[in-house]
């Protein structure tokens, strides 16, 4: 037997199945059986029940976003804060809803949280926030249903430190406790620190990687990882060149390659076009979707940095398949200032490069001409 003491409103109750319960005044005194401790605690200590749902949000204290007013895609650790309704008072939700985490994709901002003792929860909806008075339930990403239950969840938000609605519906049925609250939250991510390290990043590349994003010029997936392996196309490969470079970006210039007018990357090939770094081809095109490869990357990088062949310095080594080949005066460059060592299969330098190679190739020959 344990005995627990709390406020709440008169009542008094003998239920063999849970144990005695026994009211003076406003204090309630119960002896209960002891797997239904925690089932109390948390209908105990959750905020004042909803007695409106359409009630006003208090007016939010604004927390200075430095790093928030303009993250890069991935997936950060933030803090939530929940407060009881209509006040500044921290409500015990936050002690059943743990882990907060944002993901940034484009100008979306998708909070995930995990939901404990997940089972006494009927539902928990979020305030739409382009419509004031409509709650959706929030998207069950997975569940366990051992141990009163816990779920990860996730629901979109559209500012940082702005208070929302929350409402959720508490149902114990061991304790006959059925109720429903509304409470108010902010995402906190005022010291919000992407993590620096990917998983999927080969040695080799991680301080390429590292470098690159310090930079904001890369970015991680939606899912925390790196995509190493994903060969980058000519677009990307621009718009990271035009940011490491700190080149002028005008959102509404257009380069003059005929197929790249209307493409997500037009501003940056743009601004690679007007600093020297890109050409066409004989028909005017840029091939932005086109995948990159060991050539042009040289060549792109050659021109950006106004790198130039020393012929009085011996090659370190020197490939066979660069022989009677375009690009091999740009290879031979960076082969020279040790940016690139070739690969397994010779220099190959019409094969596509992975995001992890464009890190390297590119950070290395920005840290050569710092």
């Amino acid at each position: 037997m344990f005995n627990l003491l709390f406020d709440i409103d008169n009542h008094y109750q003998y239920d063999s199945y849970v144990g005695y319960i026994y009211i003076k005044g406003d204090v309630m005194l119960i002896m209960i059986k002891k797997k239904y401790i925690n089932a109390f605690v948390i209908a105990a200590t959750l905020a004042v029940p909803l007695s409106g749902f359409n009630a006003p949000i208090a007016k939010a204290d604004v927390i200075e976003m430095k790093a928030a007013s303009k993250l890069a895609d991935g997936t950060y650790d933030v803090i939530l804060k929940t407060y009881k309704d209509q006040t500044n008072e921290t409500s015990v939700a936050s002690t059943y809803l743990k882990n907060a985490k944002v993901t940034i994709q484009g100008d979306k901002k998708i909070v995930t949280l995990t939901v404990q003792d997940s089972s006494y929860f009927q539902y928990l909806k979020v305030e739409d926030t382009n419509k004031l008075g409509t709650f959706h339930d929030v998207k069950v990403i997975s569940e366990d249903k051992t141990n009163n239950g816990t779920k990860v969840v996730q629901f979109e938000i559209d500012e940082f430190s702005k208070k929302y609605n929350m409402q959720m519906h508490i149902l114990i049925p061991a304790i006959k406790y059925d109720h429903k609250y509304q409470v108010q939250f902010e995402i906190d991510a005022s010291a919000i620190e992407k993590k620096s390290k990917f998983s999927d990043v080969p040695t080799w590349a991680q301080e390429s990687v590292q470098y690159l994003v310090d930079k904001e010029a890369v970015h991680g997936k939606p899912d925390g990882t790196f995509a190493s392996s994903e060969n980058i196309d000519r677009g990307s490969a621009a718009k990271i060149l035009a940011t490491v470079l700190g080149l002028e970006i005008n959102k509404d210039a257009k380069p003059s390659f005929r197929d790249a007018q209307n493409h997500w990357a037009t501003p940056y090939i743009a601004a690679v076009e007007k600093a020297g770094i890109v050409k066409g081809d004989e028909q005017g095109n840029f091939n932005p979707s086109g995948l990159i490869n060991r050539a042009s990357m040289a060549t792109m990088l050659v021109n950006a940095y106004k790198l130039e062949r020393n012929e009085n310095i011996k090659l370190p080594k020197e490939f066979a398949d660069l022989k009677n080949h375009w690009g091999a005066k740009y290879a031979n460059i960076l082969i020279q200032e040790n940016i690139s060592v070739g690969t397994d299969n010779g220099w190959a330098p019409d094969k596509a490069v992975s995001r992890a190679e464009a890190a390297q190739f590119i950070a290395k020959t920005d840290k050569l001409k710092k």
